[in-house]
């Protein structure tokens, strides 16, 4: 998909039109997407389109910023705003077709520096400050039963670490600057633990093995663990990695790589993974400077100054006074399975309302929360994704940031109906997407909120992670994913919906106890359950 002209002519406008609704259609999966319909109303989450403006990005050869599409969000009007930031892209002197080629590169040494994004520099600020915190360290385990051929395993780690540049990086401050220096460290730390005499006590084991700070001003991002059932063919094998290098949405690339080349160093097979040209971070970090460009980052900093201004801290009703919250402490976490078939209503529930699954979603968790807080106003917190150019797409490294959302009371489910309710919801979660450029650092700085000893904005996030998650596949073993808690929050209370393969879900209740106290989390994870259980009609 590549159009031909770089004159924006009415006959460039068409193809470009044609373009985008072949990207809405590969997305979405139709193959009869109308140019008038909003995105989120045919069904488009907000990673869906981070996909959408990454293929058009990589077709048209200039970074698509998510907010535009948000801005602009039927086919025939996000064609038009694409035919006017291509011709800005030309007058800037953008090396148009030329994005993520890799040219960039040449001549440069491997040492350079590379800048952190704003989630990065914040990932490194909260570990010099306390390098015992663990909130931003990511763990993945999996049981595998089968023959397992170790030094098979040893060199498909390597090549993993050698594939992405994020696992090899030193992160620190560099003359008053975060940056990550590339290819710093050659392989990653495989620590194989005696055999065990059960799962449950290898699962244990690489727990333990892995209790330890990581070294992000040595190169030390990610490190593994194994652990052998004793006379078993099952072993326990368990990743973590630190969030300034890791995704969650890095996990589904992890495993597709570590099999592929699994397979090669024990099959001899060929490894079925596109070129590594392109995909370093000095070329992520061009289509980022590149993406920024393109947007009207005043415009999106004006609106989140004068959508959060005032927003109140949460407060969780209970016994007692809480001791200040501090990141990376002890959490508590309860879960509830949501039934087969479940996300399936979900989806028609948000399809009748014309908006999306989270919308859906947001909507019924805020009802509960502010119920059970007595909160008339919040925010909340959510992830979003930041993989918005074709070189993200398969590579290991943090490509999120976080938003939040002014919950108010005057449209709220309970006291408007859910019709109206989701709407309202949908509508700030448009905005918010309009302006998504902004870094949640900066938007904390356009606001300026008053500071205290709790995290500014938002005290709660909720978490939808419908994103891919394919099984780790090693040939000749099986593999079943671990469903273990994180060994940290930054958030005080922490909601996660996890989908299911067979349409059930997952919703985990996180809370740190020094900031929110036992029966209120406890009163919530009953409630929540039971509102996700009730659907409205």
């Amino acid at each position: 998909m590549r159009v031909q002209s770089t004159q924006w002519s009415d006959s460039a406008a068409g193809e470009m039109l044609t373009l985008v609704l072949e990207s809405f259609g590969e997305v979405l999966d139709d193959d009869d997407i109308p140019d008038d319909v909003a995105f989120t109303v045919l069904g488009g989450s907000s990673l869906d389109g981070s996909v959408a403006c990454a293929l058009l990005g990589s077709a048209l050869g200039f970074s698509v910023p998510l907010s535009l599409l948000a801005a602009n969000p039927t086919a025939r009007e996000f064609a038009g705003a694409l035919a006017l930031l291509g011709e800005r892209s030309e007058r800037a002197g953008l090396d148009i077709g030329q994005s993520g080629s890799g040219r960039e590169n040449e001549g440069k040494s491997p040492e350079e520096s590379v800048p952190l994004t704003e989630a990065q520099i914040g990932f490194l600020t909260q570990q010099l400050i306390d390098a015992s915190d663990r909130s931003a360290h990511l763990q993945f385990a999996w049981v595998l039963t089968g023959p397992l051929d170790m030094e098979a395993l040893r060199g498909a780690l390597h090549d993993v670490h050698q594939r992405h540049e994020p696992l090899g990086s030193r992160y620190l401050i560099q003359r008053r600057d975060a940056v990550a220096r590339p290819h710093t460290t050659d392989t990653v730390t495989l620590t194989c633990l005696p055999d065990a005499g059960s799962e449950q006590l290898a699962i244990d084991a690489t727990r333990d093995a892995l209790d330890g700070d990581l070294d992000l001003s040595a190169g030390q991002v990610w490190r593994v663990a194994l652990a052998r059932v004793k006379d078993r063919d099952v072993h326990v094998l368990r990743v973590m990695a630190h969030h300034i290098a890791f995704d969650g949405m890095s996990e589904a690339v992890l495993v597709k790589d570590l099999g592929a080349f699994y397979a090669v160093r024990r099959d001899g097979a060929k490894a079925a993974l596109g070129p590594v040209a392109g995909m370093s971070e000095r070329a992520r970090a061009r289509e980022r400077h590149q993406r920024l460009n393109a947007a009207n980052l005043d415009r999106q900093r004006a609106y989140w100054a004068t959508e959060l201004a005032d927003t109140p801290p949460l407060v969780f009703p209970g016994e007692g006074p809480m001791a200040p919250a501090t990141p990376g402490t002890l959490l508590v976490r309860r879960t509830t399975v949501l039934p087969v078939g479940w996300l399936d209503e979900v989806d028609a529930l948000a399809a009748r309302h014309r908006t999306t699954r989270f919308a859906v979603l947001l909507t019924l968790y805020d009802r509960v929360l502010a119920e059970s807080s007595g909160s008339a106003v919040h925010g909340v917190g959510f992830p979003v994704a930041r993989r918005w150019d074709g070189l993200s797409a398969g590579v290991i490294d943090c490509c999120m940031d976080t938003l939040c959302l002014r919950m108010p009371a005057d449209t709220r489910y309970g006291v408007r109906d859910f019709a109206d309710a989701v709407r309202a919801t949908t509508d700030r979660l448009t905005a918010a997407f309009a302006a998504a450029d902004v870094a949640f650092a900066d938007i904390v700085r356009a606001v300026n909120p008053r500071r205290g000893s709790r995290a500014p904005l938002y005290q709660n996030m909720l978490a939808l992670q419908d994103y891919d998650r394919p099984g780790l596949a090693l040939a000749g073993t099986e593999s079943r994913r671990l469903d273990e808690p994180y060994l940290g929050l930054p958030s005080e209370l922490h909601v996660e919906i996890v989908p299911h393969p067979d349409g059930a879900a997952r919703v985990a209740v996180s809370h740190r106890p020094d900031a929110v106290p036992e029966r209120f989390a406890a009163s919530f994870h009953t409630a929540l359950a039971a509102r996700l259980h009730s659907l409205p009609a």
